[in-house]
């Protein structure tokens, strides 16, 4: 029992990471690849004061969403993996390595050459793995106490694009609906993805009264990779509005404060009108 007890080295415990609790940092937060380069950097920095063990891999997924127009992560849509996952083409080097405290790495990735692909925009997300570099086993340890290590394993992800030719973005607005929340207005747009690339930008939405003055304003950025739901919270003035008849104007862009425009597919911006009653 003694010799199986001592065999118990490591429990690995598997923890997704948000930004707060990321033992590295990553930049850029989006990889965008041209076939004129065929080539990026990802840089990643340990904010610890302990040596990593950063493996990187690849997995082909896309922001979907639900019926009410939230965010899903979709990583099983084989269809959709066939016509435009770059995991296959994609390499990095190094996918291993150990990075020191308050040091960094710079990871260059490849695009193999696509053959048989149409032009058009492919993409995958790039999987940062990191955990405690695992301590030497120490041969001075007593057979006879039961050690256990915990390593947490912390996980990161990223999207990388890349664009094969002249490509292009375009969006079709098939329905908007509005609902009033408490002191939100809840706007959503069912949308339609046309051209060979993902649209990925920004939504501006505008409540207008009467008079034409703007009463509720909201920007957020937006990214769609198929026919999909789009949902923006919209805040109400602190004293509220009074009953009555609304416009509202949404205008989808393919810009982004923390993207350069060059890297984006671009399209005309899509403008959108619709009366609102709101009680």
């Amino acid at each position: 029992m003694n010799r199986i007890l001592r065999q118990l080295l490591i429990i690995a415990l598997l923890v997704v990471a948000n930004t707060a609790m990321a033992q590295l940092s990553l930049a850029p937060t989006m990889l965008f690849i041209h076939d004129n380069t065929n080539s990026t950097v990802l840089y990643v920095a340990n904010r610890t004061n302990y040596a990593e063990e950063v493996t990187v891999s690849f997995k082909f997924g896309y922001l979907g969403s639900d019926s009410e127009g939230n965010p899903v992560p979709v990583y099983n849509d084989s269809v959709m993996a066939a016509k435009y996952s770059l995991s296959q083409y994609l390499r990095a080097f190094p996918s291993r390595f150990i990075l020191k405290p308050n040091e960094q790495q710079a990871i260059r990735f490849q695009v193999k050459p696509f053959v048989n692909k149409p032009d058009g925009m492919y993409w995958t997300r790039v999987i940062v793995n990191s955990s405690k570099e695992a301590p030497s086993i120490n041969k001075n340890i007593n057979p006879n106490k039961i050690s256990t290590n915990i390593n947490i394993v912390f996980h990161q992800n990223i999207a990388a694009f890349y664009s094969k030719g002249i490509v292009h973005t375009g969006l079709q607005i098939k329905n908007v609906t509005t609902k009033k929340k408490a002191d939100e207005l809840y706007i959503l747009s069912d949308l339609h993805l046309t051209g060979d690339a993902p649209f990925n930008g920004t939504v501006h939405a505008k409540l207008i009264d009467k008079n034409g003055k703007i009463v509720g304003e909201k920007s957020q950025t937006c990214a769609v990779y198929n026919d999909t739901k789009r949902l923006v919270k919209m805040q109400f003035p602190k004293d509220g509005l009074p009953s009555g008849s609304y416009s509202l104007q949404l205008n989808f862009e393919t810009k982004r404060a923390d993207v350069p425009a060059a890297d984006l597919a671009q399209m005309e911006p899509l403008v959108y009108k619709m009366n609102v009653s709101l009680q």
